[in-house]
């Protein structure tokens, strides 16, 4: 589409009144925190083990963390309702 063609007719005038209503917005990311690694002893099947890749690959840990963050994520409301 041609940018002549488009509507701004909806969008308000940036006046400097209008800029001073606005607050800033700083990204998500910015206050992304690190969560705090807790060390504990869990017993794994061990083709669990080697699909994350323990004895091949570094970061099984990690993966394993990545694995069950995104399972948590997905299921929090079940566990804090």
């Amino acid at each position: 589409m041609d940018d002549k063609k488009l509507d701004f007719s909806d969008i308000p005038e940036l006046t400097s009144d209008y800029l001073k209503t606005l607050k800033k917005v700083t990204p998500r990311e910015f206050y992304k925190v690190t969560p705090i690694k807790e060390s504990c002893h869990i017993m794994l099947d061990k083709d669990v083990l080697d699909f994350f890749g323990k004895g091949t690959k570094r970061g099984y840990q990690t993966r394993i963390n990545e694995a069950l963050r995104e399972y948590m994520s997905e299921h929090i409301n079940e566990y804090h309702a």
